[in-house]
């Protein structure tokens, strides 16, 4: 949710896109589906389970995951910069979590 809350106000002509098999293949856009496959994956999703979800193969899905960790770790600017603003935005939602969890 949080990242298509961003993408609205930042780039809202691509919210028809987004579920869409015709998606554009714009730099802009495709950060947007990389940074979306990145958490999810990490937060525990199959490729295939967001591959069903954004319309796409799970290749495409596993193409998607590897690129958002090359540009993470290269720190590509325009990655970096809706990385931060999804990061920071999902940090809000859900709050710090203690680290200690005895209780």
């Amino acid at each position: 949710k949080s990242i298509l809350e961003i993408m609205k106000i930042h780039n809202p002509e691509f919210i028809k896109h987004w579920r869409s098999k015709s998606a554009p293949r714009i730099p802009e856009f495709t950060v947007y589906c990389n940074i979306f496959t990145f958490f999810c994956k990490n937060a525990g999703y199959s490729y295939t389970s967001i591959g069903n979800y954004i319309s796409r193969t799970h290749g495409t899905i596993i193409h998607q995951f590897k690129t958002a960790n090359n540009r993470l770790s290269t720190e590509d600017p325009l990655f970096m910069r809706v990385y931060t603003l999804i990061n920071k935005d999902l940090k809000k939602y859900v709050g710090t979590i203690s680290k200690n969890t005895n209780v």
